[in-house]
């Protein structure tokens, strides 16, 4: 199977599934965690995923909606608009600033990406 975008936030997971990706793809890993990234003809993004949901954000549990930022300002797939209003629908009542925050962390993360 040929996928267009991978998040591995493990090198386990890169290792796994970087042979996955379409050539003209994208990698995005989590540049604390993975330190060989697979070779490939893809874009390659290197990030502090984690990190910033657990020093920016203040939670290591959000490290799925800074990646949901992430991948949406790499992408583009959708709109910022779009992607928040589905996340903060979804989360649960009262953490729903975090989460924002959470976003917006991950947004800026790809706005400074650059591909390695």
């Amino acid at each position: 199977m040929a996928v267009d975008l991978l998040l591995a936030l493990t090198q386990a997971a890169a290792d796994k599934y970087g042979h996955d990706l379409k050539p003209s793809g994208i990698l995005v890993v989590d540049s604390t965690k993975v330190v060989n990234v697979p070779n490939g003809d893809f874009a390659v993004h290197r990030l502090p995923i984690i990190d910033t949901a657990k020093d920016t954000v203040g939670k290591a549990m959000v490290a799925n909606i800074v990646s949901l930022g992430v991948i949406t300002g790499l992408s583009k797939v959708v709109s910022r608009e779009a992607i928040e209003r589905a996340v903060l629908a979804r989360v649960p009542k009262g953490t729903e600033e975090l989460n924002r925050r959470a976003l917006e962390a991950g947004f800026s993360l790809a706005g400074g990406a650059a591909s390695a």
